[in-house]
């Protein structure tokens, strides 16, 4: 970890895992509740607790994402979006409007 680097935002949303969302059993799956973090890099991770020395489960390069889209009529859940890069589309959701904008 750079520690040059600032944070730009951070705070608790959902994840789902490697879900194939066609098979109409992983829309009702429920979603994991991580703590992201987007540093002024680009760079997106997400871990099991908002303490620093806990490592990330995940990082999204944000400099790399080809999109960003609404997935509600993909995942069946409220305030969901798809993070896509050219590894894999991301599900990310929050639990209101506002937390899924960022």
């Amino acid at each position: 970890m750079q520690a040059s680097r600032n944070i730009s935002k951070c705070g608790y949303l959902f994840v789902a895992p490697d879900w194939d969302f066609n098979v109409s059993v992983n829309r009702t799956k429920r979603w994991q509740r991580r703590w992201f973090v987007l540093y002024d890099d680009g760079e997106l991770t997400y871990s099991l607790d908002e303490f620093p020395d806990t490592i990330p489960q995940g990082t999204i390069d944000m400099n790399k994402v080809l999109d960003v889209s609404d997935a509600e009529s993909v995942t069946g859940n409220d305030f969901s979006i798809s993070i896509t890069t050219p590894e894999k589309a991301h599900f990310v959701k929050g639990t209101s409007k506002e937390e899924s904008k960022w």
